[in-house]
């Protein structure tokens, strides 16, 4: 599955906005992101189940990610890959939130960092078990970014991080 639609309304992503009990693989996003937050290459927030193998190649604005943007259940993302510019987005997830599991493993930021703030894998982590394995940021950083993970925050609930075998 191929999308090329502009991604506009907040909440939104290139296949799913927001949903439970989902398998979305071998997507890919061409979609140019809108200036509302919540954004997802791929999928919107919100999702639990299985995101695998998908790509995002459009530029991630601000409080957006090239594949899921906000996560509070449990979810696996795998194999999946960012291309486009940070421009105050993420590459793979923006934040993590509630207490969710979530594993985040083989995946792979490579695009560039143009503004502040942004993140290679994960932007923020307010809650949850969540693990980050075999990722890797592929891009120089400037001020204010990270290679894997922005923050970890305890906002909702005091998270758990494991990252293992990342490299940045």
């Amino acid at each position: 599955c191929i999308n090329y639609g502009d991604l506009i309304n907040e909440g939104c992503g290139g296949f799913v906005g927001a949903s439970s009990n989902i398998y979305i693989k071998n997507c890919k996003n061409y979609g140019s992101f809108g200036n509302n937050q919540y954004i997802g290459g791929i999928c919107g927030e919100e999702t639990k189940g299985i995101i695998e193998n998908c790509t995002n190649y459009s530029d991630v604005t601000e409080y957006n990610s090239g594949i899921i943007s906000n996560v509070n259940n449990n979810i696996i993302i795998k194999n999946c890959i960012n291309y486009g510019n940070l421009i105050g987005g993420d590459g793979i997830v923006s934040s993590v939130y509630l207490e969710p599991e979530v594993l985040i493993q083989n995946c792979i930021n490579e695009g560039e960092f143009k503004s502040k703030f942004s993140s290679g894998i994960i932007g923020g982590i307010g809650g949850g078990y969540v693990r980050i394995f075999n990722c890797i940021n592929k891009t120089n950083m400037n001020d204010y970014n990270s290679g894997i993970l922005g923050t970890s925050y305890g906002s909702f609930a005091i998270p758990q991080v494991s990252i293992r075998n990342c490299v940045n």
